[in-house]
């Protein structure tokens, strides 16, 4: 029989407090998939299925200029809490004329206009920043850490560095290597999904969706059976290069630039 496996897409029945800091937990509408978040000096979140953890606490943060919104040193101002069970009809019908969307969310609220949402499905786990502030935003640093268990195994796709661009220049066609984390070199960079199987567990997909103006992550490994997200910096100015096929290329970059999303994958793949 083969195990279920639990994407990270990246709800709340019970809230307490402590003194050090404020830790809040989430159900899926199963109550099989729990995300519990610790509020201290950053945000940390972890993924439990039943009573195995799938991603131990990791953390989690966003910043932004002119520190309008600094998630790195967040305060909760408040917290709210619902349960969605609805059906959406895709404009394109691939795998399925419908679709059910079908989870609880936690959003909590911090103080400087910001705020992290988390969404627990039955079949995996979903977080973002949001802000209330209007207008643009320039994004300086993102973390984002995906924290499992010594021996997990991680199969990702290496990306092979062109000697005419960046690394992030890619046609993410690489072929997935299989290792365990623990055994993987630091020159690691990865673009999603990336799937991570531990022993006895269901195994973990790491991506992304609804990315729109923002760069895609990459993963790199982080400093032991961690990985954590990469992201390209904005670009100052572009070249247009080659006969057949055109395209652009980044040859002046600035300082970081990034947000954050985690998927969960959870049971039923």
């Amino acid at each position: 029989m083969n195990k279920p496996v639990i994407c990270i897409f990246v709800f709340l029945n019970f809230i307490f407090y402590e003194t050090e800091g404020q830790k809040y937990e989430a159900l899926s509408p199963d109550r099989n998939i729990r995300v519990s978040v610790e509020v201290r000096k950053s945000i940390s979140y972890t993924v439990k299925y039943k009573n195995s953890i799938l991603i131990l606490p990791s953390v989690i943060n966003m910043s932004f200029q002119h520190d309008l919104i600094n998630g790195g040193d967040p305060v909760v101002s408040d917290t709210l809490t619902h349960f969605v069970n609805r059906e959406i009809i895709p404009v394109v019908k691939e795998k399925k004329a419908l679709i059910f969307d079908n989870y609880r969310e936690l959003i909590i609220h911090f103080k400087n206009h910001f705020a992290v949402h988390f969404r627990v499905y039955d079949d995996g786990v979903a977080y973002r920043f949001a802000t209330s502030l209007p207008g643009d935003l320039t994004v300086t640093t993102e973390k984002a850490c995906f924290n499992f268990q010594s021996g997990t195994v991680a199969y990702y796709p290496q990306v092979t560095k062109r000697t005419d661009a960046d690394i992030f220049h890619t046609s993410f066609e690489e072929p997935y290597t299989t290792a365990e984390l623990d055994t993987i070199t630091k020159n690691m960079f990865a673009f999603t999904p990336v799937l991570v199987q531990q022993e006895n567990l269901p195994k973990v997909l790491i991506t992304e969706s609804d990315v729109d103006d923002y760069p895609g992550m990459f993963l790199g490994k982080g400093t032991s059976s961690d990985l954590t997200g990469i992201f390209a910096p904005y670009p100052l100015k572009e070249v247009v290069s080659g006969s057949g096929f055109r395209q652009k290329l980044v040859v002046k970059e600035p300082l970081l630039l990034p947000e954050l999303r985690v998927h969960v994958i959870t049971p039923g793949g």
